[in-house]
């Protein structure tokens, strides 16, 4: 279970210390932000489920890259997601995108520079 946090950890946690987040309030840019997040965890639950297998190892279920990743489908479904906010929301480039889903208890953060060091090469 903690290595599923770390995953995610990593993906979602962005060091800027000194840049105030961005709170999202409208909900075109909350679903947006949402449908990124959902892709993430996609991906991390089947690099877990991976990791869970008698045989399964960091290394053979890791998705650094597309090239790599056995959850290849997911993983580009992901990065096409990221790019396609990138190129929409530019304001949201290298900062932290915090929002909380109607009908849902707590609030949600994206690490919007992690995301480009890992997705950043695959947007045109």
């Amino acid at each position: 279970m903690i290595i599923k946090f770390i995953a995610i950890g990593l993906l979602l946690t962005a060091p800027l210390l000194n840049a105030e987040p961005i709170t999202l309030k409208k909900n075109t840019e909350i679903q947006r932000a949402h449908t990124l997040s959902l892709a993430i965890g996609n991906v991390s639950e089947k690099v877990m489920a991976c990791m869970n297998e008698p045989n399964g190892s960091r290394e053979a279920c890791a998705c650094s890259d597309s090239d790599t990743c056995r959850f290849k489908k997911e993983f580009d479904k992901t990065a096409a997601i990221y790019c396609a906010i990138k190129s929409d929301f530019p304001s949201w480039e290298g900062q932290t995108i915090n929002y909380s889903v109607k009908g849902k208890n707590g609030s949600n953060a994206l690490g919007m520079e992690g995301l480009e060091r890992q997705l950043g090469k695959y947007c045109k």
